[in-house]
């Protein structure tokens, strides 16, 4: 089960956020980067942000994700 090889077989736009202190899916971002390029996949990367996105993290997630689903 290696959910970042799925994300070229969606056809809707996708958005992934990934947090560079994350420890439960540690290599993400070098997992993306051998990746297919995809049109539909947009990546964020929050810096200092762990896989839960607690705090400040939480807000600055939700505001690019409403950003997203506007455009």
């Amino acid at each position: 089960m290696d959910t970042p090889h799925l994300l070229a077989k969606i056809k809707r736009p996708v958005l992934l956020f990934v947090g560079t202190k994350d420890k439960v899916v540690k290599g993400l971002l070098k997992k993306l980067e051998k990746l297919p390029v995809s049109g539909n996949l947009t990546v964020e990367v929050m810096e200092g942000a762990d896989h839960f996105f607690r705090d400040l993290y939480a807000e600055d997630l939700v505001d690019r994700a409403v950003e997203f689903i506007r455009k």
